[in-house]
């Protein structure tokens, strides 16, 4: 499990299952957001992965 803070400054929490599928689901807020991606995730992995998350978020809900 690992814990990282986003550019919006709130915990987001990334809970890894499996072994090489893994099942990422992201609690942020009071919403929990679940996608699925491929391949063994590194600390480098997840902060891409939370940029990803970021630039959805900040396109969602700036408009």
């Amino acid at each position: 499990m690992s814990t990282l803070k986003t550019i919006f400054g709130e915990e987001t929490t990334i809970l890894f299952i499996g072994d090489t599928d893994y099942d990422v689901e992201v609690y942020r807020g009071l919403g929990i957001y679940s996608i699925k991606t491929t391949g063994l995730f590194k600390c480098e992995e997840a902060r891409r992965v939370l940029s990803i998350i970021d630039s959805f978020f900040q396109s969602t809900f700036s408009s």
